[in-house]
């Protein structure tokens, strides 16, 4: 601007010429002088003006913009000299690139940590694990700065997601002091995929943050997984990157600077702080000491402590780039008379806890030499970083080993866990292990995988003496053991390899069991279920609940003529209550009203009717495989399509795995995913698809996920239409499972379903129907008819993974209820033609919102900034042939057309109550921005 610019003085133009060269330092102002706090000139803060512009590459599209924020600019300016000539203040103000904001806009752009309330959504990982003690040694100081475990400082930009970038320093600080490894991690995966109660950059909180992850197995290198300071849609391929891990985290005592110095002294701790002052907007290096409350909004860093002329100071690391602050970071006073701390920061501490390996990377071309394994005797073997751990020991003899997934470990002398060689001292009941005995900082113990043959692990047979490392286990503990215990344990041990659903458990022994006979039973448990467990004490806790689940079977099994079993299965290590939460998931009978029944008289028995005195369905090559639910809530989907890979195999011959986990993730209709559904639901779904992917092409994963559009269109099996059996008729039903296995509710949360192993189910149960299941065949043994029941459990429950139970009983519902809710898919025709699996499918062009603007595929343009039918902004809604809600923020899918903006939702039809969850939008990009080449696709 020539009129500005001729007003300029030779000389503030060559102040200019010289602060744009200094631009590239680490300052965060240009030109700022203390010196001139008294007389500043019009022109000086124009040139200050012009220069901080062009350091921080702001520019204003907007008619009168770039005035508007000048006047902010200066005022922000007059405050920060107003402030630095305070006498004696121990830290200074700068122009920072928060320059041109007044605070109310920095505060709501910037700041990005929910408060403090909603922590209590998920129960706090409390620890007392660094609670100051008497007579705790504490460094004067500590920096990890200068212990090479932090990257270089980042910048969260203008999306609120401190939150993200606080977690993922916290964690690439612990994974740096564990595995020397210092990875620079994603925030971006956070923004994107970890919608448990975190927004992204809407804000978040990083317990929810550590959790995501994990859940999730680890996370992703912020390479692969770059940040783009925006709210995207999850990249599923890139979340299963999992590059590092944590184990668990944990909260550090709050409002307690001493307990927080503690957690920093051992590693960087993630906190939140109120930042929404004014004097944190523009701070430039010192100690603070600023005004603020305790209404935390913004989530940092602890990065070390010291002292200062007799002031204690945290070093806080910031999320502001590097031209923040102190090189971007922020000393602030410490060990104030408020026992929440400056700006609240002691409020809500916590900190990732990691101790062992990361996932493993795909192995470098070309290979590392191999070293050979680990030899614990002339013939066992464990693999290569690894410690052998006897299981069995008898004076000083080993009769089994397990390997510790660490070198150079402690054994601990549960026969069951290990610690590392610099945390020696097991503390077996908490499953925790520490430097000193009596020293409360520790680290989770290891679990021990069985050692294997000699040649197990491709040595060839070779024997490799010099790599031999073996830690024997307490004697004096295991020579207290009975020589009848011992050999049983040696039972127990060389049968782990079996099909049983438990080990070495001995109904001969249910009136004497000894103490030291249960820990063996639960020891070995624990290795043949692969449990574990991370909160202190917790170990001990599902110890006294199986210790009460083993008394109840025993009690049970010593009923006389009893036609069933018990047995210690996988869940016997939960209260009923839980086991009941976790595993049941079918949707009540009531629900089912919602979509009207499909009812048929095809089964109704009828005078004459001539059906086989037995049916197993598992003879006829009809069932894959028993599957495994998890812990997902999915025994619907399961059940669903068990029914329909069976009638498929039956009408085509072709046996195929079909996908839970499509259903779980795209059938929305009423079911809802790991929280419960209805086969029937299910069934009208895949109708309505056309068809059904395989299990192979999308996988289960045990969790809810975003619908796979591509997979959820491969339409390998597809049926015509499904029907429900006459209810309470258990003739029906015999008659329906004669022709194919039919999907079944029952009630299956008694405490006899639960640890059910053998024989004909006759145990209490009433008919509030829980988990759905498919009867696989029906007859009878000693007198007493019975159903074959399909579980999606695993192999290792009840009968190989199925239940008998009881038919023919005298009230009409059937046992449990299982002749409440029976259906079954119907298929008379072919299925649709397999795509060919090669060349790959032409990528479709994305969607073009206008000249200018463009959306992903799959996706529909919605107007976000609309006016006079003109549209000036586009988002994205990541849904095909969407509905854009009139909030110029949400859209709903095609099929549930009406937007109730106030609830976030979406129904089919106006004053439906049954509805979805509406879907946000996404800013669209540049034409070209997705691939095409900037080449328009007006089709």
């Amino acid at each position: 601007m020539a009129a500005h610019s001729s007003t300029l003085t030779i000389s503030l133009l060559l102040m200019l010429i010289f602060s744009t060269l200094s631009s590239a330092s680490d300052m965060s102002i240009i030109s700022y002088d203390e010196t001139h706090i008294h007389h500043r000139t019009d022109d000086e803060v124009s040139a200050l003006y012009e220069s901080w512009l062009i350091e921080h590459g702001k520019s204003y599209n907007a008619l009168g913009e770039k005035d508007k924020r000048f006047q902010i600019f200066k005022d922000n300016l007059k405050y920060i000299d107003e402030q630095n000539s305070v006498p004696n203040q121990s830290y200074k103000l700068g122009l920072t690139k928060f320059a041109d904001l007044t605070n109310e806009e920095y505060r709501s752009i910037y700041l990005g940590t929910k408060s403090s309330g909603d922590r209590r959504r998920l129960p706090k990982n409390k620890s007392d694990r660094y609670l100051p003690k008497v007579g705790d040694s504490l460094p004067e100081s500590v920096d990890w700065r200068d212990k090479g475990v932090l990257v270089g400082v980042k910048d969260q930009g203008s999306c609120g997601s401190c939150w993200a970038f606080s977690a993922v320093a916290a964690m690439e600080s612990i994974n740096a002091i564990v595995t020397g490894n210092l990875i620079s991690l994603s925030e971006q995966e956070l923004v994107d995929c970890d919608k448990s109660y975190n927004e992204g950059c809407d804000g978040g909180l990083m317990d929810y943050a550590f959790e995501f992850v994990i859940n999730n197995g680890g996370i992703d290198t912020e390479e692969d997984y770059p940040y783009k300071e925006r709210n995207d849609v999850c990249d599923q391929y890139r979340k299963n990157a999992k590059v590092v891990k944590i184990d668990s985290y944990e909260d550090v005592p709050v409002n307690n600077e001493k307990a927080l110095q503690k957690a920093v002294a051992h590693q960087p701790v993630s906190i939140a702080l109120e930042g929404g002052g004014r004097d944190f907007q523009h701070y430039k290096s010192g100690i603070f000491t600023g005004k603020c409350g305790t209404a935390v909004d913004h989530g940092v860093v602890a990065a070390g402590y010291g002292t200062e002329n007799g002031m204690d100071y945290w070093i806080v690391r910031n999320s502001w780039g590097a031209k923040w602050g102190e090189k971007g970071y922020l000393r602030i006073q410490r060990n104030v008379a408020s026992s929440s701390g400056l700006c609240g920061l002691a409020t809500e501490p916590s900190y990732p806890v990691k101790t062992g390996a990361n996932p493993p990377k795909p192995a470098p071309s070309p290979p590392s030499p191999v070293k050979p394994p680990t030899e614990c005797d002339e013939f066992s073997q464990c693999p290569v970083g690894t410690t052998c751990c006897c299981v069995l020991e008898f004076r000083r003899s080993c009769f089994s080993w397990g390997c510790c997934p660490l070198e150079g470990a402690t054994c601990c002398e549960d026969h069951s866990s290990c610690c590392p060689h610099d945390y020696p001292v097991c503390n077996v009941r908490q499953g925790t292990c520490s430097m000193s005995k009596g020293n409360p900082l520790g680290v989770k113990a290891m679990k021990r995988i069985l050692a294997q043959p000699i040649g197990a692990f491709g040595n060839g047979g070779k024997k490799s003496r010099k790599n031999k490392k073996y830690q024997p286990i307490m004697a004096a503990h295991s020579s207290t053991l009975p020589i009848s215990l011992l050999l049983m344990l040696i039972f127990s041990t060389l049968s782990s390899a079996s099909d049983m659903s438990i080990i070495s458990y001995d109904e001969t022994h249910i009136h004497h069991r000894t103490d030291d006979e249960i820990s063996a039973l639960y020891e070995s448990w624990l290795i043949e279920h692969g449990k574990s467990y991370n909160a202190l004490g917790e170990k001990d806790k599902r110890f006294q609940i199986f210790k009460d689940n083993l008394k109840y079977i025993d009690e049970q099994n010593s009923v006389p003529n009893q036609s069933y079993k018990l047995g210690l299965t996988k869940f016997a290590d939960l209260t009923n209550e839980e086991y009941r939460s976790i595993y049941l998931g079918t949707k009540s009978s009531g629900d089912r009203r919602k979509l009207s029944k499909n009812k048929s008289d095809r089964y109704l028995p009828k005078v004459g009717d001539s059906l086989p005195e037995s049916v197993d369905w598992r003879d006829k090559g009809v069932l894959v495989g028993v599957k495994d639910q998890g812990s997902c809530g999915s025994c619907w989907a399961f059940s669903a399509v068990a029914a329909m890979e069976s009638i498929n195999a039956i009408v085509t011959g072709n046996l195929i795995s079909l996908s839970e986990q499509e259903l779980v993730d795209c059938d929305k209709s009423y079911n809802q995913g790991c929280d419960g559904g209805l086969m029937d639901y299910a069934f009208e779904f895949v109708i309505n698809n056309g068809g059904i992917d395989t299990e192979e092409d999308y996988p289960y994963k045990e969790r809810n996920d975003v619908c796979d559009q591509y997979r959820k269109n491969a339409k390998v099996v597809k049926i015509d239409s499904y029907e429900d059996v006459p209810v309470n008729n258990e003739k029906a039903l015999q008659k329906a499972v004669a022709h194919q296995p039919v999907s079944i509710a029952l009630e299956a949360g008694g405490r006899d379903f639960q640890h059910y192993k053998s024989g004909i189910f006759t145990g209490k149960c009433g008919t509030a129907v829980d988990h759905g299941v498919v009867v696989a065949g029906y007859g009878t043994e000693n007198g007493m008819d019975y159903w074959i029941v399909r579980n999606s459990w695993g192999a290792n429950w009840g009968e190989k993974g199925y239940l008998r139970v009881q038919r023919n009983v005298a009230r009409s519902s059937g046992l449990c209820g299982l002749a409440i809710e029976p259906s079954y898919p119907v298929k008379t025709g072919a299925n649709p033609p397999k795509p060919t699996p090669s060349p790959p499918s032409p990528v479709k062009p994305p969607t073009e919102c206008d000249e200018d603007s463009q959306c992903p595929v799959g996706t529909t343009c919605c107007c976000i900034l609309q006016f006079h039918k003109s549209c000036f902004s586009w988002g994205c809604c990541p849904l095909e042939g969407a509905t854009c809600c009139e909030d110029h923020y949400s859209c709903c899918p095609h099929d549930y057309p009406v937007c109730n903006v106030r609830q976030g939702t979406c129904s089919m039809s106006k004053g439906n109550p049954l509805g979805v969850k509406a879907m946000k939008r996404i800013l669209a990009q540049p034409i070209g921005a997705f691939g095409n080449g900037g080449k328009k696709s007006s089709s």
